[in-house]
């Protein structure tokens, strides 16, 4: 089997993500999975999908006109507080994976995304979860103006998600 296809499993869909009364926006991040991301089965190692949730984030914000480099020079850090994944199957040297990610809550004090990874078949990889919290440069937690949480608001508006995209997202 060549072709980076070594190793590759092909199982039936996975059905449990809920379905939505009102299709909300995703901001979907496309990644072409490299060799280099893979372990000795040809499979995506697992970290990387927590590497590919923050690349998802950080377009997310900056797709949205609220740029990383421009909070920093503001003096606000986006640090992880917690980070989680559900895995369902693996990704493959060679697939085109896309992240759908949403905003969960949002306050003054901390932001929360979800994520949802699919292969080129549509099926569904990992869903996961970050949390992240306001901090200054001296990693101090701090709440962020109310002018900028309603920055914030306006942004990313069409991408909250008011309850978890999927099972077992919140603890």
């Amino acid at each position: 089997m060549g072709g980076g296809t070594q190793g590759r499993r092909h199982v039936g869909r996975v059905e449990g993500v809920k379905p939505r009364q009102k299709e909300m926006k995703k901001y979907e991040t496309t990644i072409r999975v490299r060799y280099q991301e893979t372990d000795k089965m040809g499979f995506v190692y697992y970290a990387n999908y927590l590497i590919w949730f923050e690349v998802a984030r950080t377009e997310l914000l900056e797709g949205n006109g609220i740029p990383y480099t421009a909070l920093e020079q503001e003096g606000i850090f986006l640090p992880a507080k917690e980070a989680g994944a559900h895995y369902i199957r693996p990704a493959c040297y060679g697939d085109t994976v896309r992240i759908f990610t949403t905003i969960g809550s949002l306050t003054r004090a901390k932001i929360e995304c979800f994520y949802r990874a699919v292969n080129q078949d549509d099926e569904l990889l990992v869903t996961g979860r970050t949390l992240h919290v306001f901090t200054g440069a001296d990693g101090q937690l701090r709440r962020i103006s109310p002018q900028r949480l309603s920055a914030f608001q306006k942004a990313l508006a069409e991408y909250r998600e008011e309850s978890p995209p999927f099972a077992g997202a919140r603890k």
